[in-house]
């Protein structure tokens, strides 16, 4: 029997406490910074993929520098796999369409839809040097395609680490052997632990489950960063304070990149030093002003430089990057080919 809500979030509070200890930093500090490097891979290359699969036709040049720069991709014999697949592009675009294309919503339909990708991706190329063949390898490729274009569904899927991760909530372990079905049930159980008061005290709400898949890929020791680039304190400071009065010190409205997570929240913040009712910035929508109480606080976070973009023309993101937007202005400017600038989208609005 799975163990409830209150429960996971008990096992999870306990594990960031003893690694605190262990790092002999604050519990807040300690959620900062762990797993960084596998959490920020995930956001810097999985832009690209859902990108990449939402043009018509599949940018594939883009899509295979999203997979091969992704560390969840494996070692070089998963790379060397993954290319065999993709060697031949009319058949790499033909199945990875097909798993994609109207997505079933039903956990059912899902597995059957994995299940094929996988039994195809195994014919095209997933096989070992032995000639056997490496379903898990093409289930694992199908778990970054699907956590890139589903964020609030999937996790990128290696079997072992899921099922230690699991373990140690005392999570059942999923009783259908198949692909499918596993991807599924590590997505459910993703969900579970982002939606933790745990979770939510120390994480970004932005893309949750390709935070918790980079801190089960380091699960359940991870290494602490060596070198620390900003005091996390500042970002402590920073929220607590909850509006910026002129004459602060410049360094503390930014953060680096390597922590771009957390200056969404200090965005937000600012924002409703600004004004309450955390408007639009593209339409003027206030979710307080319609809808009351249960609007209050809410507000979409838009990046005015796309993540993918950002380790290649700078090294910084500044709250002044980021913009509030409803959700229907957050989805239009991401419609089409190219992301709209905030003043390209509110042109469109008022043509």
């Amino acid at each position: 029997m799975n163990k409830t809500k209150s429960e996971i979030d008990k096992s999870f509070k306990k594990w960031l406490q003893q690694i605190s200890k262990k790092w002999k930093l604050s519990v807040e500090e300690t959620a900062i910074w762990i797993s960084i490097d596998e959490i920020d891979n995930r956001e810097s290359e999985y832009p690209k993929i859902q990108q990449a699969l939402k043009e018509k036709p599949i940018n594939y040049g883009l899509f295979l520098e999203g997979i091969r720069k992704s560390w969840a991709l494996g070692n070089q014999f998963d790379g060397i796999k993954f290319n065999i697949f993709t060697h031949n592009k009319p058949k790499a675009i033909k199945v990875i369409s097909d798993l994609i294309t109207k997505f079933p919503s039903i956990d059912s339909g899902a597995i059957k839809r994995i299940n094929d990708f996988v039994d195809r991706a195994v014919l095209n190329g997933y096989q070992t040097n032995t000639g056997s063949s490496d379903y898990a390898g093409a289930a694992l490729l199908a778990s970054i395609i699907l956590t890139s274009i589903y964020p609030e569904r999937f996790v990128d899927f290696r079997t072992a680490r899921w099922e230690k991760f699991a373990r140690y909530f005392d999570y059942d372990l999923s009783a259908d052997r198949e692909y499918g079905s596993l991807l599924v049930w590590a997505g459910n159980f993703g969900k579970l632990i982002v939606n933790t008061p745990t979770f939510k005290k120390y994480w970004s709400q932005e893309n949750t489950l390709w935070t918790i898949s980079g801190i089960s890929w380091d699960w359940p020791d991870p290494v602490k960063p060596k070198n620390i680039k900003l005091n996390p304190k500042d970002i402590k400071d920073i929220k607590d304070e909850g509006s910026f009065p002129e004459g602060k010190k410049k360094e503390k409205m930014h953060i680096y990149y390597e922590r771009n997570r957390k200056v969404i929240d200090l965005a937000k913040a600012y924002g409703k030093a600004q004004d309450p009712s955390l408007p639009c910035q593209v339409c003027g929508f206030s979710y307080v002003g319609k809808y009351g109480e249960l609007g209050r606080n809410f507000i979409e976070a838009h990046h005015k430089v796309p993540i993918a973009e950002l380790r290649h023309k700078k090294k910084e993101t500044f709250i002044k990057d980021i913009a509030l937007l409803c959700a229907n202005c957050h989805r239009m400017i991401h419609t089409g080919e190219k992301t709209l600038s905030i003043e390209a989208l509110k042109k469109e609005m008022n043509s």
